[in-house]
């Protein structure tokens, strides 16, 4: 069985999470189906969560049921926890170049975004406000750091640059915002919201502006993610009476379901 599947950065291999070995460890899988399955971990006395593969397909990285954060070298397989003891590691986003990782931790007793460089050192803290930040969201340019944060009194998405200077609020609402994805080319950034009164997808250009809904559906509809080119969004929905994959068009046009099953799909990549 496999789960928390994602695409490595050359798109011709799956990560994913198997118990076939009688564990749950990571796997290469090929993306075609054909050829032999790669078991990159062997110690999954703890239970791990889904992983994440640095741009440059050289590092992988994942949390674990202690919400300790981990990093692998893929070409030697040497593993390293980066945090020490249950530090409440959280959403995690790789910078473009594959050097550096953020990750929001409580590990100072409010969760707080960090960076770190994944060939060594200590994590740095760049967030310092009594609000808790999470869901860092690293910009496809590398100059900025997108994130959520209820530092206002309502979980508002907000950016900042790579040094943590320069914090700019981006949305104003009561209801809540989550989960910001930059636009391959960094000009929009996608997010879910309750603003309407249910949870939606919606867009925005990277200094706020522009705000335009996507969706429009009494169900819930989330966890947008942009196709390389960024021409589409998919996305998850309850809309049809069981969680699914959807695809839509940036501007929220031709709105179409991909999965059709009785069980629970989610976790889109594209």
């Amino acid at each position: 069985r496999f789960r928390d599947v994602v695409f490595m950065p050359d798109g011709k291999s799956l990560l994913a999470l198997t118990d076939e070995t009688g564990e749950l460890e990571f796997a290469r899988v090929p993306a075609n189906g054909v050829g032999t399955d790669e078991v990159l971990t062997s110690n999954g006395n703890i239970l791990r969560f889904r992983g994440h593969p640095s741009p440059d397909g050289k590092w992988l990285a994942w949390d674990d049921n202690n919400r300790d954060l981990w990093v692998m070298n893929l070409a030697t397989k040497e593993t390293r926890r980066v945090s020490e003891n249950r530090e409440g590691i959280g959403s995690m986003t790789w910078s473009p170049d594959g050097r550096y990782i953020a990750f929001s931790s409580d590990r100072e007793g409010n969760y707080e975004i960090y960076v770190m460089d994944v060939a060594g050192g200590a994590p740095r803290r760049l967030t310092t406000d009594p609000g808790m930040d999470t869901s860092p969201a690293w910009s496809p340019d590398g100059e900025r750091i997108a994130f959520n944060s209820n530092r206002s009194g309502n979980w508002e998405i907000h950016v900042m640059r790579v040094d943590g200077s320069d914090v700019q609020q981006l949305t104003f609402h009561p209801a809540e915002y989550w989960r910001p994805a930059w636009s391959p080319d960094g000009q929009r950034l996608a997010f879910s919201s309750m603003r309407d009164g249910n949870w939606e997808i919606y867009v925005m250009a990277a200094d706020g502006s522009g705000l335009q809904r996507l969706t429009d559906n009494p169900a819930m509809d989330w966890r947008a993610v942009w196709s390389p080119d960024g021409q589409r969004l998919a996305f998850i929905s309850e809309r049809d009476g069981n969680r699914e994959v959807y695809v839509m068009r940036a501007d929220g046009s031709e709105q179409k379901r991909l999965t059709n099953d009785p069980g629970t799909d989610c976790g889109v990549d594209w």
